[in-house]
């Protein structure tokens, strides 16, 4: 399901941007998704994505809700491929919603964070796909035209640069020119130039047995 304001920013930082407005709803598994784009100009060697956050005005009692961030065909989320590692769910205990969402208040965002981070190749396209089996979830988007929530302001510019699509079976994408769905995509950083150990252990070999 969905909804309707901002976007962007990481943790250590690399951020994107849509504004907050009003609310949508999906059906089962009905999947949303917003496509990003990784400039070679700024990220000439590509980025590890941490984590994403999302944000939800309203989430289901039970069900989960998963995020993915999938490979972009001819301009189009892929039907079924993931990156690998990129999938991650979360039960509505660690679901959070809000009534005013913000890039700069976190506890208005919900993150999601993948088992490691994720490589993005530069110069690439990605989508990031949002979906659940229940028709509870709502998340925010920005829509040209609407009114930015909590101010009188109207969304007059599309806010950020990616497309946004809806889906009826999870395969098939529908753009949706008018709007883009408020996330923010972490990126990690990396302390370099420091001293690590390793140990390193032989096996103990067991008796009778050859090893070469």
């Amino acid at each position: 399901t969905i909804q309707h304001p901002q976007q962007p920013a990481p943790p250590p930082p690399s951020p994107v941007t849509p504004t907050p407005v009003t609310p949508h709803k999906r059906k089962r598994r009905d999947p949303v998704a917003e496509t990003f784009f990784v400039d070679e100009a700024v990220y000439p060697g590509g980025i590890f994505l941490d984590s994403v956050d999302i944000f939800f005005s309203s989430k289901d009692a039970i069900l989960p809700v998963t995020v993915q961030i999938r490979p972009v065909v001819n301009g189009f989320p892929h039907s079924t491929d993931i990156l690998k590692n990129a999938e991650i769910s979360l039960y509505p205990v660690d679901i959070n919603t809000t009534a005013a969402p913000s890039i700069t208040d976190s506890s208005t965002a919900t993150t999601f964070r993948f088992p490691m981070p994720i490589f993005l190749e530069p110069g690439l396209e990605y989508a990031l796909v949002v979906l659940t089996d229940s028709l509870e979830y709502n998340v925010y988007v920005a829509e040209l035209g609407k009114q930015i929530i909590g101010t009188t302001r109207i969304v007059s510019t599309q806010p950020y640069t990616g497309a946004f699509f809806k889906s009826q079976n999870g395969s098939t994408w529908t753009p949706v020119q008018e709007e883009d769905l408020m996330f923010v995509l972490r990126k990690a950083v990396f302390t370099t130039g420091t001293t690590g150990t390793i140990d390193l252990i032989n096996q103990v070999p067991e008796i009778g047995r050859a090893h070469v």
